[in-house]
C-alpha cells in the first residue's frame, strides 16, 4: 500500500485547447514529481492541473491509499485530459519504479512502464516521460466512439530457430511503437500485460471491457529460404464479426525490420480505412534509445537497458558504438558487473536466475562471434573491448555452472555458449586490438579457457567390449574436467593449477612437446572408468583436448603401495605411452583404445623416443629405468625398449647385467634422463657412465648439436661440479655455463681431484632444455632460493639474456624446462607455464642495451 500526493502547477493563462495534464506520485518521490513537473512544463501545448485543488478533491474521495479507475474519475471531474500516476512497486526483493499514462476520456491505461528502483540522475527520467507525453499527445483526448482499439495478442515463430526470441521481440516492439504514432490508434499489448500480471507488478489490469470487440492483430515470422539473414513477416488482423482476418506479408534482411514493419502498418492503416501519420523518424527514436540505453547501463540498470539496447536495434541503430553498447549491456544481464576483468565473483550469480542468466550470456557471445565473423580486418579497440566484455562475463557463467551443483537443465544452450566462448578468444586473439587490455584475455584464456574447451570422448575399454558413450562437458556432470593453461606476461609469468578439479588440484606427471601440441598427464579420470587423464593443449588457441586412460588391471603380485602411480608420458605419431609403476600403457589416438603391455618387473622413471621429430624412422620406445629394487633388494638403472608394433621388450642396458654386455651393464646405478640417437655412432654413444660424483641430468638432441646437463648429487663426494655445455658438429664447445666458484671442468669429467678445496655450486640450474638453436636453463637466483630466473642462449649471440621470473611466491621449482619452434614450458607437480619466443623477443627488444648481456 502507498499514499498518494498530487502535484500540479498553476498556468493562469493556459490555451483553452492545451492538453491538461495530472501528475500523481508517492510520498517518497518528491524529488522525482518536482522534476517531471518541470519537465512537463517547458512543453507550451500542456497546462498542469493545480495541485493543491486536485489534493483536496482526491482527500474527499478517499483516494490515496487506492489508485484505480476512480483516479481517473476524480480527473475528469477537475478537468484533466492525462493523468501519469508513479508509484513505487516492491515485488519480492525487487523495487520498481511504475509510470501510469492513462487517458481520461476513454479511461485506458496508454502507457505502462517499469524501472529498476533506486536510480540516479532522476532528471533523465523524467526528461524521457515528457518525451513520451509529446509522442502520446493525441490519445489523451480521443472518446470512445472515435478510438480504433487493436489488440496485439502476439508475434509467434512459424520456424523456430536460434535467434526467433530476438526476432519475436524486435516485431512485436515495432508493430507497437509505429501503431501508437497512428493519433486514433490505442494498442493492448496483450501478452506484455498477462506477463506484467503473473509477476505482480501490475496487479490492478482494468478496462478489459473497453476492449471488448476491438480489433485483433497478430504477427508470425519465419526465414526466408532463398536468404541467409532474411526473414519474411506476416500480420493478421481480425475485424469485430469478421470470419476471417486480412493477412499481409513483407521480407527484409534482419537490420532492415523496421522498415518492413512500416510498410506492413500501411497496409494495416489502408485496411482500416486510414491513412497512416507522417513525420516519425524511426532513427531518430533509435538514437534516443541508444542514449537511454547508454544512461541505463551507466545507473546499473542492466535489464532496463537491454530493452532500450534491443529497442534500439529494432529500430536500426547500425552504428558500431550502438552495436557494442548492446553487447556490454547482454553481458552485464549475464553477470552483473560494469567491469570487464577476469576476477570471478560467485555472488554475483543468482542461483534462481539462472535461466535468464544463461540467455544473457549466449546472446552477449553471439553478438560477439556476428562482429568477428562479418568484420573486415582489424577489429577496432573500442569494438574489441566490448566483444572482450562477453567473453568475460560468458566465461563466469560457465565457471559459476561448474562450481556449482545446480542443474540448469539447457545442455544444448550450454554448448552453444561454450562454442561461442570459444570462437570470440580465437578471433579476438587473431584481430582484435585491445591494447592494455590485452592481459585481460590472457588472463581469461589462461584461467577459464578449459571450461569452453572441447571435450573429452570416453575410452574404449581393455576388453574391447563396447562402452556407453559418456560425454563430458564441462560443469556439472563432470567438474574434475579443466585444464588451465598460463599465457604468461613474460617476465611475470602467474602460477596457475594446471587442472580444475574441485577436490584439490591433481598430479601432473610428464610433459611433451608433440605436433605443436603439449601433452600432460593428471592424476585424475574424468570419465566413469578411467583413472587417469592425458590432455593435451594447443598453446596458440588455448583449446584443450582430453583423452580418458582405463583403470589398471590388478595383478596378484602387485603391493598397494605402488599399484596406480603414474609415470611419464611420450607422444610417437599417433600412439601415446606412459609408465605405470611396473606397466607399460600405450594408447591409439585414432581409436581411443588403450592397452598394457608387458615389461619386466621394474619401476619406470622416465620415457624417452628414440626417432622424435628430428631424426627420420621409427625405431622403437626407449625407457630409462631406475631406483627398483630386484629380488636381491638392490638398486639398479638400465635402458628397455619397447616395440609398439608387437608390443614386446628387450633390456638394452643394466647397472645389473653381468657379465656386462655394454658400458651400461654391471657398473654402479646411474640416473638419465633423456635418450637421443646419435647421428654419428648410434644410441650406444649417447649415454655415458657418470663420473661417481656426477649425474648426467638432462639431454637433448637438435638439428645441428646436442647439449648436457651435469648436476651434482646430493650424496656426492664435497667438491662435486655441475655445469650445462652444448656442443655443435658432435665435440666442438658451443656454449658452457659454469656456476660461480666452480672449477671449469667438461661436465663429463670427475672434479674431485687431490689436493682440490671443497666447493660447492652455488646456483645451479633445475632444469635445461636445447633444440639446437636455443638454450634455457632454470635457474635459482643465487640469494634468493625461492625466486627464479631463466638463463637464455640463441645461436648468433655473444652472451646469454637473464629474465627474471615472478611465479606468484612459489616456493618449489618447475621440475623440467622444454622447448619447441613456439616457445618454452616451465613444469612443476601442479602447474605448468607457457612462453611463447616472440614474448621472449619482445623482453629482450625491451631491455637497455647494457642489460641484454647480463654475465
Amino acid at each position: 500500500m502507498f499514499i498518494i500526493v498530487l502535484i500540479a502547477i498553476v498556468h493562469s493563462a493556459a490555451a483553452a485547447d492545451a492538453l491538461r495534464l495530472a501528475i500523481v506520485a508517492d510520498p517518497g518521490l518528491r524529488s522525482l514529481q518536482d522534476l517531471l513537473t518541470a519537465s512537463c512544463s517547458t512543453n507550451p501545448a500542456v497546462t498542469l492541473v493545480e495541485r493543491d485543488a486536485f489534493s483536496v478533491v482526491l482527500d474527499e474521495l478517499q483516494l490515496r491509499d487506492r489508485m484505480g479507475a476512480q483516479t481517473t474519475a476524480s480527473s475528469g471531474y477537475m478537468g484533466a485530459d492525462a493523468v501519469l500516476i508513479v508509484s513505487s512497486n516492491a515485488v519480492g526483493n525487487a523495487a520498481w519504479l511504475r509510470f501510469r499514462w492513462i487517458a481520461v476520456g476513454t479511461g485506458v491505461v496508454i502507457e505502462d512502464d517499469l524501472l529498476p528502483y533506486p536510480l540516479p540522475a532522476l532528471e533523465r527520467i523524467a526528461d524521457a516521460q515528457a518525451h513520451r507525453l509529446t509522442a502520446l499527445a493525441s490519445k489523451f483526448r480521443l472518446s470512445r466512439s472515435d478510438a480504433i482499439r487493436i489488440s496485439l495478442d502476439g508475434i509467434h515463430a512459424l520456424i523456430a530457430g536460434p535467434k526467433s526470441h530476438l526476432i519475436e521481440d524486435a516485431f512485436s516492439f515495432l508493430l507497437a511503437q509505429q501503431l501508437m504514432h497512428e493519433p486514433r490508434v490505442l494498442v493492448l499489448e496483450r501478452e506484455r500485460m498477462r506477463s506484467l500480471g503473473e509477476e505482480k507488478l501490475l496487479p490492478n489490469l482494468a478496462n478489459d471491457e473497453f476492449w471488448t470487440g476491438s480489433y485483433t492483430l497478430e504477427g508470425s515470422f519465419q526465414p526466408d529460404g532463398t536468404n541467409v539473414g532474411r526473414w519474411v513477416l506476416t500480420a493478421s488482423l481480425g475485424s469485430p464479426g469478421a470470419s476471417s482476418p486480412r493477412t499481409w506479408e513483407e521480407k527484409a534482411d534482419e537490420s532492415r525490420l523496421a522498415e518492413a514493419v512500416a510498410r506492413l502498418v500501411v497496409n494495416i492503416m489502408s485496411g482500416l480505412g486510414e491513412g497512416t501519420a507522417k513525420g516519425w523518424s524511426p532513427s531518430e527514436e533509435a538514437q534516443r534509445y541508444v542514449e537511454l540505453a547508454a544512461w541505463q547501463f551507466q545507473a546499473g540498470s542492466f535489464e532496463g537497458a537491454r530493452r532500450s539496447a534491443d529497442a534500439a536495434w529494432a529500430l536500426g541503430a547500425p552504428s558500431v558504438s550502438a552495436r557494442g553498447m548492446r553487447m556490454r549491456i547482454y553481458a552485464a544481464c549475464a553477470y552483473p558487473s560494469m567491469s570487464v576483468n577476469s576476477w570471478y565473483d560467485p555472488t554475483l550469480v543468482t542461483p534462481g536466475r539462472l535461466s535468464e542468466i544463461l540467455d544473457g550470456a549466449v546472446m552477449a557471445a553471439n553478438l560477439g562471434v556476428d562482429e568477428i565473423r562479418h568484420g573486415v580486418g582489424v577489429l577496432s579497440p573500442d569494438l574489441s573491448f566490448n566483444i572482450l566484455s562477453t567473453l568475460a562475463a560468458g566465461a563466469k557463467v560457465l565457471r559459476f555452472l561448474d562450481d556449482s551443483a545446480t542443474v540448469v537443465g539447457r545442455p544444448a544452450d550450454v554448448a552453444e555458449l561454450r562454442d561461442a566462448l570459444r570462437e570470440v578468444s580465437l578471433g579476438l586473439q587473431a584481430r582484435g586490438q585491445l591494447g592494455s587490455s590485452r592481459y585481460i584475455l590472457d588472463d581469461l584464456n589462461k584461467n577459464f579457457g578449459a571450461l569452453w574447451g572441447k571435450a573429452p570422448t570416453a575410452s574404449q575399454p581393455t576388453t574391447g567390449q563396447s562402452a556407453e558413450p559418456a560425454a563430458v562437458v564441462l560443469r556439472n556432470e563432470s567438474p574434475k574436467a579443466g585444464a588451465y593453461l598460463a599465457v604468461t606476461n613474460l617476465w611475470k609469468p602467474q602460477r596457475v593449477a594446471a587442472l580444475k578439479d574441485q577436490e584439490g588440484g591433481g598430479l601432473l606427471t610428464g610433459i611433451h612437446w608433440h605436433e605443436g601440441r603439449i601433452w600432460l598427464v593428471w592424476e585424475h579420470g574424468v570419465v566413469a572408468g578411467s583413472e587417469k587423464t592425458v590432455f593435451s593443449i594447443d598453446p596458440d588457441t588455448q583449446q584443450s583436448t582430453f583423452w580418458p586412460v582405463p583403470a589398471r588391471p590388478h595383478t596378484s603380485d602387485e603391493s598397494g603401495s605402488s599399484a596406480g602411480r603414474l609415470g611419464v608420458l611420450c607422444v610417437v605419431g599417433n600412439h601415446c605411452y606412459m609408465v605405470d609403476d611396473t606397466l607399460v600403457l600405450e594408447g591409439d589416438q585414432a581409436t581411443g583404445v588403450w592397452r598394457y603391455l608387458p615389461a619386466p618387473e621394474i619401476r619406470y622413471e622416465t620415457l624417452a623416443v628414440a626417432d622424435g621429430k628430428v631424426y627420420a624412422g621409427f625405431s622403437g620406445t626407449y625407457l630409462i629405468i631406475s631406483g627398483v629394487p630386484n629380488a636381491e633388494m638392490l638398486r639398479q638403472s638400465g635402458i628397455v625398449e619397447i616395440d609398439p608394433r608387437v608390443g614386446s621388450w628387450r633390456l638394452i642396458a643394466s647397472s645389473r647385467r653381468s657379465p656386462p654386455e655394454g658400458p651400461l651393464d654391471g657398473c654402479t646405478p646411474y640416473a638419465v634422463e633423456a635418450l637421443w640417437p646419435w647421428p654419428a655412432s648410434g644410441l650406444g654413444a649417447l649415454v655415458f657412465r657418470p663420473p661417481s660424483v656426477c649425474d648426467i641430468r638432462r639431454f637433448a638432441g637438435g638439428a645441428w648439436g646436442d647439449a648436457v646437463l651435469s648436476k651434482s648429487s646430493i650424496d656426492a663426494t664435497p667438491g662435486a661440479n655441475g655445469a650445462f655445455v652444448g656442443f655443435s658438429e658432435g665435440q666442438k664447445k658451443l656454449w658452457q655455463w659454469q656456476p660461480r666458484d666452480a672449477d671449469p671442468a667438461a661436465p663429463l669429467e670427475s672434479v674431485n681431484r687431490a689436493g682440490m678445496a671443497d666447493v660447492r655450486p652455488v646456483c645451479l640450474p633445475d632444469g635445461v632444455a636445447f633444440d639446437g638453436h636455443d638454450a634455457i636453463a632454470l635457474e635459482n637466483e643465487p640469494d634468493e632460493p625461492a625466486s627464479r630466473r631463466l638463463r637464455w642462449w640463441r645461436e648468433g649471440r655473444d652472451e646469454p639474456v637473464v629474465i627474471p621470473l615472478s611465479l606468484e611466491g612459489l616456493s618449489i621449482p618447475p621440475g623440467s624446462v622444454y622447448v619447441d619452434p613456439k616457445g618454452i614450458v616451465l613444469s612443476a607437480s601442479y602447474g605448468f607455464w607457457f612462453i611463447s619466443w616472440q614474448e621472449l623477443e619482445r623482453f629482450v627488444e625491451g631491455l637497455p642495451a647494457c642489460e641484454r648481456a647480463r654475465p
